[in-house]
């Protein structure tokens, strides 16, 4: 566990991710990213036509169709999982799995680790999340600095980076309306 260091009107917190940690956030992101919200609607959507066009809206039918979707969503994951195994087994990882510090402070944010130093200021940070398990800050829609929970050393440190985080972010976003 690390400590979320308070400098003036900063917030920093150091981490290490694992291979679990990127298997168990690819999988939690698959049923949250729209488009496989939409991609698994659409797929339900065929299988409940197939089902009840068929069979009529029969008991027969809703068995079908459960089985069915059912059969589809184990299989999606499945597969899924196995592509996110392989993407996370191969070497090209070393930059993901480093030590990381991520500083926030009034102009933006800064990832630190022994292979680069990225900064984004607040108006290029779309959101942050703190949800399964892990502290997600997203530079873009499909970026993310992924911070685990016992990165910090208890929740009210975690509300406070979190908190800190969205308050640069509507200033932010404030004033790019203006």
């Amino acid at each position: 566990m690390s400590e979320v260091v308070q400098a003036g009107d900063s917030r920093a917190v150091s981490y290490k991710n694992s291979r679990w940690d990127l298997v168990l956030f690819n999988l939690l992101m698959l049923a949250r990213a729209r488009p496989n919200q939409l991609i698994f609607a659409v797929n339900y959507l065929w299988i409940g036509l197939f089902a009840f066009g068929v069979n009529g809206f029969t008991i027969d039918a809703v068995v079908l169709f459960l089985i069915t979707a059912l059969l589809v969503t184990v299989a999606v994951v499945v597969l899924t999982l196995l592509a996110i195994l392989l993407g996370v087994s191969a070497r090209r990882n070393r930059a993901v799995l480093a030590d990381h510090t991520v500083t926030l402070t009034p102009e933006g944010v800064v990832e630190t680790t022994v292979f680069n130093r990225n900064e984004i200021y607040w108006a290029g940070v779309d959101r942050i999340i703190d949800w399964g398990g892990y502290v997600c800050l997203h530079p873009g829609q499909f970026s993310a600095y992924i911070i685990p929970v016992r990165a910090f050393l208890g929740d009210s440190r975690r509300r406070d980076f979190v908190d800190y985080a969205k308050e640069q972010i509507e200033r932010a976003k404030a004033k790019r309306s203006t």
